[in-house]
């Protein structure tokens, strides 16, 4: 009988035993769904930055093109450009623009407007433009053309990889010349 006891005593502890270990893992398991949960939490937060961070790679990208392509329009000194106001008048010929007239446009110098051709330069453009750092290179053009060939030599100059604006243009019709026009054009364009 004793050993009856000493089995039935065991057969107790061993229940007991695995008990106490499925209380254990019942116990466990509400805090490992805690941890998965938790954990798909962290990977769910972490591929949602990976696409933020993707966006923000490709928003940068793009940014970099941009001001790629705009460091390319916008000449970086004197040299560079006296090279576009070639290119402009180069332009003239080619669309038979006739008495081309170019003055370059030093808006530092006091006779700056007499240099334009009596075109009043404003010499703050840059800066209104917020352009802190940049400087205005002015180039007045006079010249006779019809209307058709003022137009197409104007989109030549928005095509060149300068970037230039007209900031005036006159247009006016003279007897002596017809069919042709008189054009005063003010170019100006920005050293960076």
């Amino acid at each position: 009988m004793k050993s009856f006891k000493f089995i039935i005593a065991g057969f107790v502890l061993v229940t007991i035993g695995f008990s106490s270990l499925f209380v254990l893992e019942i116990m466990k398991k509400p805090k490992l769904i805690e941890q998965k949960h938790e954990r798909e939490q962290i990977i769910s937060d972490a591929q949602a930055a990976k696409k933020k961070l993707e966006k923000i790679h490709k928003e940068g990208n793009e940014l970099k093109d941009a001001d790629d392509y705009v460091k390319k329009m916008v000449v970086a000194d004197e040299a560079s450009a006296l090279a576009a106001i070639k290119d402009i008048s180069l332009l003239a010929e080619k669309n038979g623009l006739e008495g081309l007239e170019l003055y370059y446009v030093n808006p530092d110098s006091p006779g700056a407007t007499a240099q334009a051709g009596g075109v009043a330069i404003n010499t703050d453009l840059s800066h209104s433009m917020g352009l802190i750092k940049a400087k205005a290179v002015f180039v007045s053009a006079r010249f006779k053309s019809d209307y058709a060939s003022v137009l197409n030599y104007l989109k030549d100059i928005y095509a060149l990889q300068t970037a230039f604006s007209v900031e005036q243009i006159s247009i006016s019709r003279d007897e002596k010349i017809m069919p042709l026009q008189s054009v005063q054009l003010l170019l100006a364009l920005y050293i960076y």
